[in-house]
């Protein structure tokens, strides 16, 4: 028989693994969602070179890829890859439109499009979050998300 001193003790011990399995797991799913992010960021590197110049400020694929990386992870990890991407090419990679980069292209007539791409992949984010299951609220993300994107790279763009 099994005295009650040792069902307690083999009790704690069921415990304390099932406890390790979780910690293992919630490591496990910090570094997926790492990942995740670091190839979403690679993602909108790739796209955003591209577009068609149209006058001044050309269109794009660079909102694309927001609107891929905003609804694919939740909205933080969303916004850090906007991030990771706007640093990048402020620090010079060439990701910006027609391959350039730099500090230069952050801060001049068009910048205020490129630092609009978080505000805008934040809103698209919280948007899909929020309202998890329902596919009718991403196309109305992405609009809110570009029209809060236009706006604050317009009045850049004017200033």
């Amino acid at each position: 028989m099994v005295n009650e001193e040792e069902k307690r003790v083999l009790t704690e011990e069921v415990v304390q693994k099932s406890d390790r399995r979780k910690e293992k797991r919630s490591d496990y799913s910090k570094t997926r969602m790492i990942t995740y992010t670091a190839l979403l960021a690679a993602l909108l590197c790739v796209l955003s070179p591209w577009a068609i110049p149209v006058g001044p400020v050309p269109i794009s694929l660079g909102l694309l890829a927001v609107y891929i990386v905003s609804s694919l992870i939740n909205f933080k990890y969303g916004a850090v890859a906007v991030t990771v991407f706007v640093l990048l090419g402020a620090f010079g990679v060439p990701v910006f439109t027609g391959f350039t980069g730099g500090f230069a292209k952050v801060a001049g007539p068009t910048g205020g499009y490129i630092l609009g791409y978080l505000p805008c992949s934040l809103i698209i984010g919280l948007f899909v979050d929020r309202f998890e299951k329902r596919l009718w609220v991403y196309p109305l993300a992405m609009l809110a998300g570009t029209a809060v994107l236009y706006s604050f790279g317009t009045v850049w763009f004017v200033i």
